[in-house]
């Protein structure tokens, strides 16, 4: 059984802690996302671990604040690698589309903001799919 309590926001869960971990970490993520928002700063995975070596020497900080920011730079990490692989298997498509156009030259660069991001959200769901293969 986990319980979490969050004294920023007064946020309180508990359950199972297997039930639980999502929605702690999604709620821990927005706090973050929302820090950022309003200070202007990037919180990159560096900067994350930065601060989780630094805790222990300079406060009582506990293990499980050192832990979730290394959690969460793992997380970061992953999500910018994600978004990488998927922009560049994008652009893979839409150079296997240029090969088959008849309305001229299909370019990457030239394709509006919306037409990337359909072609994302098809690599995405095709990643997705390919996730739920037990292969």
């Amino acid at each position: 059984m986990r319980e979490y309590h969050c004294t920023t926001c007064d946020f309180h869960i508990t359950g199972p802690a297997n039930e639980v971990a999502d929605e702690i970490e999604a709620h821990e993520e927005q706090h973050h996302a929302d820090a950022a928002a309003v200070s202007g700063i990037e919180v990159t995975p560096e900067i994350l671990r930065a601060v989780a070596s630094w805790l222990p020497c300079e406060s009582t900080a506990d293990e499980d604040a050192v832990d979730a920011l290394r959690r969460h730079a793992r997380h970061l990490e992953r999500e910018q690698s994600d978004e990488k692989r998927i922009d560049e298997l994008a652009q893979m498509f839409l150079r296997a589309e240029k090969e088959i156009a008849i309305y001229g030259l299909v370019d990457w660069a030239n394709q509006s903001e919306n037409q990337r991001d359909a072609y994302r959200a098809g690599i995405r769901a095709v990643l997705a799919k390919l996730d739920e293969d037990p292969r």
